[in-house]
């Protein structure tokens, strides 16, 4: 399958969707265990009547979102100013939604420990478009 991709030639569309499910399926991991196994967050949008609901729907579309510029920013091969803004840009909406009071968290250490997840996921995604890109 590597071998095809890197075959496709320029394969931008092809990359950058694959890096998105990637980042997709990874986010939903390891958010997952720090809210449902360690319980450290849960969101209360006020989009539902129940609590669960209102969680995954909103951590369901945040992931797709941050996802999609994950992807994008390892496809268009960023800069270090850009990846910063990236995750500075989701640390501020991680404390915005904390006090908003939509963001309940167990400790505020747990907002450096999404951003720092989300930054690992970014460069993560970096490597492999760095792979999926190579000829050899």
């Amino acid at each position: 399958m590597w071998q095809r991709i890197r075959d496709c030639g320029n394969g931008f569309i092809l990359r950058l969707l694959i890096l998105y499910f990637a980042c997709v399926s990874s986010q939903g991991t390891y958010l997952f265990y720090y809210a449902a196994i360690f319980r450290l967050f849960f969101y209360r949008v006020g989009w539902f009547n129940e609590p669960s609901r209102d969680h995954f729907a909103f951590i369901t579309l945040y992931i797709f979102i941050v996802s999609f510029f994950f992807g994008l920013a390892a496809v268009l091969k960023t800069k270090w100013f850009w990846n910063t803004f990236l995750i500075v840009g989701l640390y501020l909406t991680h404390f915005l939604l904390y006090k908003l009071n939509i963001l309940e968290i167990k400790g505020i250490w747990v907002i450096g420990l999404l951003t720092l997840s989300e930054a690992v996921m970014l460069f993560v995604l970096k490597y492999m478009n760095k792979v999926l890109v190579q000829k050899n």
